[in-house]
């Protein structure tokens, strides 16, 4: 019926042509004009002639204005403007707002046939039978996966769906790969050692019997490697070691003042060339990688907790630092601000009450001064602005608490699972958290895991609550207007997708009753890799707001410019 009824909809060809592919070229620029304007609150003085112009085809009058304006306004709002839009603006402006969701939708629905047909399938195992917790690790960009459904990890390329390594090693998760894709850290038995991804060489960063690796962590442009070892007389203080790439690539041992001796947890600095590092307390440091100089950057103010972890916020402004009292006490987090390091401030957050089984994160939301908190012991969900106020709350099922927590690169897509199989996805469209609007979808038993990817993507993981099944459960790949577009089956014990949506690794198991044991099962468990090619990837990445979002747009843009 709704086929029908589009079809009958957009038989006017002034309105049918504007939803092409041939228009995509005419829609971009004007329409992240409006997206900034709107969210930043600065609208243009001519706002009603300029939304005429938009209707109109003087395209290049449109384009030089906003030309103009892209060099004076601050955009980093607009992780969009790499994507290209389905949509020109003013059908947002033509159509009722009901009627744009129900395009949406029909829209996402057709191409999703097509993106699941584009998914290619190969499968790794069975594994022999063993009770052993399957850990799945995988590169930003999906190229390359590890998995240890053999016991050893595999280090796999996925193209190639053969394996480039097996690593035989005591560690969980043996590999990290670096932010830019090119190479990982591996721990095998005896070393950690730098892999190059590209020409499959290895070089030594330290021995075994050296010490142990107890972390890793990379620059965000990949060049610099921090390696946390322990101090062979006090065992139970970290020490640091810096390795540096050079211009062939190859890493470059550099000194580090004490080796950071004591410090409890890391991260590098946005610009790359300092380490945020804690010692005592909820103590920040910041120590220069060229000088040697190490300062305090926000003073002690604390000296009864630690902080755990450190987070840097997506727009690189803020870090949220997890805090720990005692095992008896809740967390809290506190939020640094960085833009001004002679001058950090910091504000703590109200502690998060969470359900004894779903210890989660506080989450920054992208591109919006809005950070999450759970209250009630997991059965609300508020989102604070960064002065701690709460500007709007979600309340989970009767009976249900919330079991998983994700948020996409763009900060529009809020996914909230939850302890009865539901899963909430909470469109952050708009300026006005009122108008934000709910998905709900259903999956069965207990929402473990949700993952949006670069080009919204969902992959949720559920578990079972049938008795004698607690390690498997459902996997499915959803579009963010809660359609499905792969089911993954209900026998998946594990489950991961690269940030850009490319590859999804699912670890499913053929379950046998032991017989030696009641209500116990033994799993053969199989790997299946379902991955698209990067010229497939590129047909089917985010097509940027959605017609709905746009027509929320241009109503606020509207209402603005007539009070």
């Amino acid at each position: 019926m709704k086929h029908i009824f589009l079809s009958f909809l957009l038989i006017p060809i002034h309105i049918a042509g504007m939803i092409t592919p041939e228009f995509l070229s005419k829609t971009d620029d004007d329409l992240y004009a409006i997206m900034t304007d709107v969210e930043q609150n600065k609208f243009l003085e001519n706002g009603s002639q300029f939304l005429k112009k938009c209707v109109s085809n003087g395209n290049s009058e449109i384009i030089e204005q906003i030309d103009h304006r892209s060099s004076v306004n601050n955009r980093n709002f607009l992780p969009y403007q790499n994507y290209r839009s389905f949509y020109k603006k003013c059908i947002a402006r033509i159509l009722p707002y009901e009627i744009c969701k129900h395009i949406d939708d029909i829209y996402a629905e057709l191409k999703n046939i097509k993106r699941k047909e584009t998914f290619i399938k190969t499968t790794r195992g069975p594994g022999p039978d063993y009770h052993c917790q399957i850990h799945l690790n995988m590169s930003n960009n999906g190229n390359h996966f590890s998995h240890n459904i053999l016991r050893d990890h595999e280090l796999i390329d996925t193209e190639k769906s053969d394996s480039s390594k097996t690593i035989k090693t005591g560690y969980r998760n043996p590999i990290d790969f670096s932010p830019n894709n090119n190479y990982c850290i591996i721990k095998d038995s005896y070393k950690t050692y730098f892999y190059n991804l590209i020409q499959q060489t290895e070089l030594n960063l330290m021995e075994k019997k050296e010490t142990l690796c107890f972390g890793i962590t990379f620059s965000n442009n990949s060049q610099h490697i921090l390696f946390e070892g322990r101090d062979k007389i006090q065992q139970s203080r970290a020490i640091y070691f810096l390795s540096t790439l050079n211009e062939n690539g190859i890493p470059q041992k550099f000194i580090l003042q004490n080796k950071l001796f004591g410090t409890q947890t890391v991260l590098f600095h946005p610009d790359n060339n300092h380490i945020i590092h804690n010692r005592f307390g909820d103590e920040l440091h910041l120590y220069n990688i060229t000088t040697t100089e190490d300062s305090i950057i926000s003073p002690l103010k604390n000296g009864n907790v630690f902080i755990d972890t450190l987070t840097l916020t997506p727009d690189n402004k803020t870090i949220i630092a997890k805090i720990v009292h005692d095992p008896s006490t809740l967390p809290d987090h506190i939020v640094f601000n960085i833009e001004n390091l002679d001058k950090v401030s910091a504000i703590t957050l109200p502690p998060q009450s969470c359900h004894a089984e779903a210890d989660l994160p506080v989450l920054s939301i992208p591109h919006k001064k809005m950070l999450t908190q759970i209250t009630n012991q997991g059965c609300t969900l508020q989102l604070l602005d960064h002065e701690t106020q709460p500007l709007i709350s979600h309340c989970a099922p009767k009976d249900s608490y919330i079991t998983a927590l994700t948020v996409d690169t763009t900060g529009t897509y809020l996914a909230v699972g939850h302890s009865d199989g539901t899963i909430m996805i909470w469109s952050l469209f708009g300026t006005t958290p009122a108008n934000y609007e709910k998905t709900w979808i259903k999956t069965t038993g207990i929402v473990k895991t949700l993952t949006i990817s670069a080009n919204l993507l969902l992959l949720s993981q559920s578990k079972s609550n049938k008795s004698g099944t607690q390690t498997v459960g459902d996997a499915i790949l959803w579009d963010l207007y809660g359609n499905q577009i792969i089911y993954f089956g209900d026998k998946v014990i594990a489950s991961m997708m690269s940030s850009n949506g490319k590859t999804i690794n699912i670890v499913t198991a053929t379950l046998h009753e032991d017989p030696f044991t009641i209500c116990n099962w033994i799993y053969y468990p199989i790997t299946e890799t379902h991955y698209q090619t990067d010229k497939l990837l590129a047909q089917y990445k985010c097509d940027g707001p959605s017609l709905a979002h746009l027509s929320r747009l241009i109503n606020e843009w509207n209402k603005v410019n007539h009070t």
